[in-house]
Formats: C-alpha cells, sequence, structure tokens
C-alpha cells in the first residue's frame, strides 16, 4: 500500500438538473494482479472515508464501492448488471439499485484512472445518472 494524489469528479444528473465536484485528495492505493484499493478521505466534516475496490475479471472490472462515516453505505457497479440492495439516507433506508453504464480502468502499480457511470433506482423509481473519474498519482 502506498500514498498518493487522487483528482476525483463526480457528475450527477437527475431529470434535467445536472451537478458536478471536484475533489483532490490525499489516499492509499494498492495494486495486486486481481484487484485495485483505493481509500482516501471524501468528506471531512462528515467523516466520510470512501473505499474503492476494483476487482479486475477477464474483460469486466466490478467495482465496489464502500463509504464509511456518519452513514456506513456499499454500492456495486459492474457494467450491464443491476445490483439491488439497502442504502441508507440519514435516519432512513431505502432499495437501491445500481445498473453499471461503463466501467473502465487503467490502473497499474504507478496509478492511473478509473471511469464508472451508472443509473440509480429507488425503490423501483428512476433516480440519477452519474459518472465518477478518478485519477491516482
Amino acid at each position: 500500500m502506498k500514498s498518493v494524489n487522487i483528482s476525483l469528479r463526480t457528475t450527477q444528473q437527475v431529470d434535467d438538473i445536472c451537478e458536478t465536484t471536484e475533489l483532490t485528495a490525499k489516499g492509499t492505493y494498492l495494486c495486486t494482479p486481481n484487484k485495485r484499493i483505493v481509500t482516501f478521505t471524501e468528506s471531512t466534516e462528515e467523516g466520510m472515508v470512501t473505499t474503492l475496490l476494483t476487482l479486475t475479471k477477464k474483460d469486466t472490472p466490478v467495482v465496489t464501492m464502500v463509504r464509511k462515516g456518519t452513514t456506513e453505505n456499499r454500492m456495486t457497479i459492474q457494467q450491464g448488471v443491476c445490483h439491488q440492495g439497502p442504502y441508507q439516507m440519514g435516519p432512513y433506508t431505502i432499495t437501491l439499485g445500481v445498473t453499471g453504464l461503463c466501467v473502465s480502468h487503467n490502473l497499474t502499480e504507478t496509478g492511473g484512472s478509473l471511469f464508472m457511470q451508472y443509473a440509480l433506482t429507488m425503490n423501483g423509481q428512476d433516480a440519477s445518472k452519474n459518472t465518477i473519474e478518478l485519477s491516482i498519482k
């Protein structure tokens, strides 16, 4: 595991409204033949720590995004697959569906980038389309 600089750009589109957030942070990175693990603090106010675990399968990477802090959540993003499960939003828990639209990366031992697009449904209703672009140096 080594210390790295992380650049993150997220975009969320709800109906016709699009919101983009950018973040730079220090984090840690581990690269093994079958997985890549990136951990960084997303929000110091809420103590939110995000870990992205990319499992490298032949042609289709699977990303598990785990957030820990005031709330703890896990989402799995896999191109062409919808993963459903509980998701905590403040005092409420909803059923969240995560459909991977595109997942690709060029993560190597020295860093690289990860790109994900996915659609969210909440309790069976379309909620948003999201993009995450992550760069590790």
